[in-house]
């Protein structure tokens, strides 16, 4: 019997297109919009958590704390204030855990390079795919997103963007060879270009090289006068765009080693102990540093995130209020309007129950249908917030 019920209900839904479709895509909307929401909040607040709580401790120059967060975990906000690297030969030196240093401002093709050391790969578990980690000036090593999207391998080049293509007197953007790829590890550095320290140093102008001149024929463009066997050079000579075997060796930077700049520290410490007294030395007045627990600054950012949902979870309750009202009106004046219909069917010899199960079954389709592709909006949604929190 149910067989001939599914059969009426069928006909009916597809003789009245428009009211099915207004009916399910209310319904899909009702059930997709609160379960997208909860179920991306719930996968933001792990991932972000995850990446704050695998980083402790974070040192930078007094200022906000969510854009030193963003900045060091995400590479994401823009910070200015940078302090020497001696810092971080200090920390080192007494003892308290491991500390990696980042420096950041440049990238290429939007996606940021961010100057670091080796210990950042052993830090964050980060293995190569292909090639291997940098070993001289000039190599980068690269997230697979970036490898993928730009299609770059091993051994290829890559050009830094100019940071202000109106200053001609600036810095340069410098060629880069791909010395190596990551594997995927589902967080920001996938998205990341990294480069050795002395690497990004020489981006910001604070190394360069130059190049050898002689009186070769040549070279004579690039002569502006000889004199004494003292070659002077013209303008045309300019710092070196890319670093290679030849000419690696020329490059000099303009200040000592240890006064050069980062942006962040990423620490972390050896004990409870250790970090204790981590924030004890730096978190006072008089020192121009601080140290920041990301988890904390990650969940004072949830808490907002929190409240907002909240605000969305009620405002989708009233909406679904007034769209199961609208869906019961039309479901009663369905039912009246169909009175013919239904007095048809019971001169046809069918019980009554006959229409009450036609009635079930019709809005049950619509749901069940509504439900699924709920449920296939989901997965869709899911699936783009997972790339775009591995960005973030």
């Amino acid at each position: 019997m149910n067989r001939h019920v599914l059969f009426f209900v069928w006909r009916y839904l597809a003789y009245n297109k428009v009211k099915s479709l207004v009916l399910w895509f209310s319904l899909t909307m009702i059930f997709a919009l609160p379960m997208c929401l909860g179920h991306l909040t719930r996968l933001f607040e792990h991932s972000v958590r995850a990446r704050a709580i695998d980083t402790p401790l974070v040192l930078g120059v007094k200022g906000s704390e969510y854009d030193l967060t963003l900045h060091a975990l995400y590479f994401q906000a823009d910070i200015q204030d940078t302090f020497p690297v001696q810092e971080w030969h200090a920390l080192m030196a007494k003892n308290r855990g491991a500390s990696v240093p980042v420096a950041l401002g440049f990238t290429a093709f939007s996606r940021p390079i961010v100057g670091t050391t080796l210990e950042y790969f052993e830090a964050r578990s980060m293995q190569i795919q292909e090639g291997s980690t940098f070993v001289q000036l000039g190599q980068c090593v690269l997230g697979s997103e970036v490898a993928e999207s730009l299609g770059l391998d091993p051994g290829m080049s890559l050009m830094s963007d100019a940071s202000n293509v109106f200053n001609l007197a600036g810095d340069y953007p410098l060629k880069m060879k791909v010395s190596g790829i990551f594997k995927p590890t589902g967080t920001p550095d996938d998205h990341a270009i990294f480069v050795d320290l002395k690497t990004h140093w020489i981006m910001e102008g604070l190394g360069h090289g130059h190049e050898s001149l002689s009186s070769s024929d040549d070279q004579a463009d690039k002569i502006l006068q000889t004199k004494d066997g003292v070659v002077t050079a013209s303008a045309s000579v300019l710092p070196y765009l890319e670093i290679n075997q030849e000419n690696q060796q020329t490059f000099h930077f303009h200040s000592a080693m240890h006064e050069l700049p980062v942006t962040a520290l990423l620490i972390w410490p050896s004990s409870v102990k250790s970090e204790t007294l981590l924030m004890g030395e730096f978190n006072h007045s008089s020192n121009r540093l601080q140290i920041i627990r990301p988890l904390e600054v990650v969940e004072s950012m949830m808490a907002w995130v929190i409240r907002i949902k909240q605000f969305m979870d009620l405002n989708y309750l009233l909406i679904g209020f007034t769209v199961f009202g609208m869906a019961a009106m039309i479901f009663f004046l369905s039912v009246r309007l169909r009175s013919d219909e239904f007095e048809t069917f019971h001169y046809l010899g069918c019980r009554r129950t006959f229409v009450s199960r036609l009635v079930i079954f019709e809005w049950g389709a619509l749901m069940f249908v509504a439900a699924c592709f709920a449920v296939v909006i989901t997965l869709f949604a899911d699936r783009w917030m997972r790339w775009m929190l591995s960005t973030v």
